[in-house]
């Protein structure tokens, strides 16, 4: 093999890895493309706005929520919801489902067709409100009551116009919450350090 063709082989065998390089990193990204588009179109990330959630979330606290439900979300589950008057999302529990009749006394304690609901950590008090329905409440077709955790501080389904939130204003479920108090808190100590 003369100097020139080992010359040009060599340029050619770099030629074909980079080539081969560009290539992986093509397949890399366009894969790493489809995991994020998938993360996207599955999972959200929101911030806790305001009281209504108390003392369970409050207000600054992250959540991860699985955007497509493939499973109707039971009682007790945190939803977000699109308020479009608002245009923001929100998080409210479930408290009652299509068919459901919905009550509520004087404090904001729940009664789910005729029986008292079991619920914690859930703040009760004075109901000085002026809701848009009339209780008892059947729940329609296609349709979530949902309740905040501080009850006499919440906007939720008594507050709606339609009464409860349709099933595509339902856009997730809440799997992951973190506390603005422990970021605070890991902020301050990382900071001391």
């Amino acid at each position: 093999m003369t100097e020139l063709e080992f010359e040009l082989e060599f340029k050619k065998r770099k030629l074909q890895k980079r080539k081969q390089r560009r290539m992986e990193l093509l397949i890399i990204g366009a894969h790493l493309g489809v995991v994020l588009v998938l993360l996207y179109w599955m999972f959200g990330i929101g911030m806790v706005h305001g009281r209504s959630m108390r003392p369970a979330y409050r207000d600054g606290d992250l959540f991860l929520y699985q955007r497509r439900l493939f499973r109707e979300p039971d009682y007790g589950d945190v939803v977000v919801i699109h308020r479009q008057d608002l245009e923001r999302d929100i998080v409210k529990r479930i408290a009652g489902k299509p068919g459901d009749v919905i009550d509520l006394d004087d404090l904001g304690h729940l009664t789910r067709n005729g029986e008292r609901a079991a619920e914690t950590e859930i703040l009760f008090g004075e109901q000085d409100r002026d809701d848009w329905i009339t209780l008892p409440y059947t729940v329609p077709e296609g349709c979530y009551f949902c309740l905040g955790d501080n009850r006499p501080r919440s906007e939720d389904s008594r507050d709606y116009r339609e009464g409860s939130r349709t099933v595509p204003a339902v856009i997730g479920k809440v799997t992951i919450r973190e506390s603005a108090r422990s970021f605070r808190t890991k902020e301050k100590y990382q900071h001391e350090k």
